[in-house]
């Protein structure tokens, strides 16, 4: 039975491969800093990834054959500079030389982000980086860790907007403003977008894992036909309720994005709702070429409208 190792197994994603994993007959070990919140991980290790000894500890004792790295600091760090990212570089230094120490370990997926490049820009080749944002830059020296110095055989991928039935998604905070009525579009604007759900995410890093001609390439994951966003809204209002989803004023939105732009540069606020990189992410198309990763899972297995109808059901089983 094939072994594998799951890093950040309190994040959604990792959480939901976890379970996937599991289910198809994997011996499956979920490695986080905190305790799992779900009761499905069952066979867990709590090490932090930034203590080497313990991860080596870890490794030594269960002797994966396949390694998903998932644990990372995640947000933009706005404000903030990529020496306060250590779970992303120091921390994938450590899973790297863990894996290098454990002769089990043959393949290693990585999990990077599509922002070691600017929104939207697709890349020239697998090395093109011109990150953004501290968190972009910290995938970006992951990646090139990964490529200088893991022995073992690797997959890097770069997730597209990832969505799904699984805890603690962000996405969980869109498909509760539609159940709320509190979801509006905005006047004037439709964009689409490649977002990615999360069983068709499984199926695609599944075939990637599986097939050795996808060794040392880069990936982006997700959807392969872009979302209509109004359309993806509509269908979950229609799954909840089926009210139409009324439009807000983009005038409106600019001042609050100005506003947000003012309290998080000026007065360093954290999570202010909305700024002008997030309204031109609301009103602009970002589509990500996956001929790539289409080569190696041509068939993905749902639909959106079948995406939308397991996430309601999920959805509305936790809110009862």
């Amino acid at each position: 039975m094939k072994k594998i190792l799951i890093t950040g197994t309190s994040g959604f994603i990792a959480s939901f491969l976890y379970k996937k994993f599991e289910g198809d007959g994997y011996d499956v070990l979920g490695l986080d800093k905190r305790l799992p919140s779900y009761k499905a991980i069952t066979n867990y290790e709590q090490v932090d990834i930034l203590n080497l000894d313990a991860l080596k500890d870890v490794f030594a004792n269960y002797k994966p054959d396949t390694v998903l790295h998932l644990a990372a600091r995640t947000d933009l760090g706005e404000g903030d500079t990529v020496d306060n990212f250590k779970d992303n570089t120091d921390g994938t230094k450590n899973i790297i030389e863990a894996c290098n120490a454990t002769n089990s370990v043959k393949k290693v997926l990585f999990t990077s982000t599509i922002l070691v490049l600017p929104t939207r820009v697709n890349p020239n080749h697998d090395t093109h980086f011109n990150p953004e944002s501290p968190y972009g830059e910290s995938k970006m020296i992951g990646e090139q860790d990964i490529r200088s110095t893991l022995k073992a055989d690797w997959v890097i991928i770069r997730p597209t907007s990832i969505w799904g039935p699984s805890e603690g998604s962000h996405y969980a905070l869109f498909f509760n403003k539609i159940y709320q009525n509190r979801y509006f579009n905005i006047s004037g604007y439709d964009p689409k977008i490649t977002f990615g759900y999360l069983g068709n995410f499984y199926y695609q890093i599944s075939q990637l894992l599986e097939q050795s001609k996808a060794t040392g390439n880069v990936f982006y994951i997700g959807d392969y036909e872009p979302v209509n966003v109004r359309k993806w809204a509509q269908l979950i209002s229609n799954g909840f309720h089926a009210r139409k989803i009324k439009s807000l004023p983009f005038s409106l939105l600019k001042c609050l994005a100005l506003i947000g732009d003012i309290l998080i540069n000026l007065f360093k606020f954290k999570k202010f709702p909305l700024n002008s990189y997030r309204l031109s992410n609301l009103t602009n198309d970002r589509i990500y070429n996956l001929e790539k990763t289409k080569f190696f899972a041509p068939e993905l297995p749902y639909s959106l409208e079948k995406a939308v109808d397991e996430t309601v059901i999920w959805y509305k089983s936790k809110n009862k």
